[in-house]
């Protein structure tokens, strides 16, 4: 049994489970499997919208970024080159700015870690951003809590503002 198949038969079991409500994250994966269709044997393809589109999404969030500047600053200098990047998304999950190690940034947009991605949960299943936003709270989900197994080597630390 692959890595991905075992994933997968773990996210049917947990979204099957009569009481959801215990285990972290299953509310994410059941609204995955039963309200957006997903499946977790899928190969998740990273949604990217148009270089124009990024710029009419980025434009409202332009105060705020720029007001945000200095702690985000401060917040990319304490991280320095630890193999960590960071994202900050719209209403809708689509990343309006990213930061990253410049060696690593062909990987990360290469995995959708980038600006212009569609991280909502209806489209990229349980991770950071998405699943943030819909539960509107900050929240951490590891390795083996991604809804797709092809997002289990990354660990996504978020809280929607």
């Amino acid at each position: 049994m692959t890595d991905l198949t075992s994933h997968a038969a773990h996210v049917r079991k947990v979204i099957t489970t009569k009481d959801i409500s215990r285990l972290p994250l299953a509310a994410s994966w059941h609204r995955c499997a039963h309200l957006h269709g997903l499946d977790p044997e899928a190969t998740l393809q990273p949604q990217r919208i148009t270089d124009t589109e990024l710029r009419r999404l980025s434009e409202p969030l332009e105060p705020l970024l720029a007001a945000a500047a200095p702690t985000l600053e401060r917040l990319r200098c304490a991280i320095g080159n630890r193999g960590v990047c960071m994202l900050v998304s719209n209403a809708q999950g689509v990343p309006v700015l990213c930061w990253g190690p410049e060696a690593d940034m062909p990987d990360l947009q290469k995995r959708g870690l980038c600006e212009g991605v569609d991280w909502s949960e209806a489209q990229s299943g349980t991770n950071g951003i998405g699943t943030s936003l819909v539960e509107r709270r900050a929240l951490c989900v590891r390795p083996r809590q991604h809804y797709y197994a092809t997002t289990l080597r990354i660990t996504c630390v978020s809280a929607p503002f």
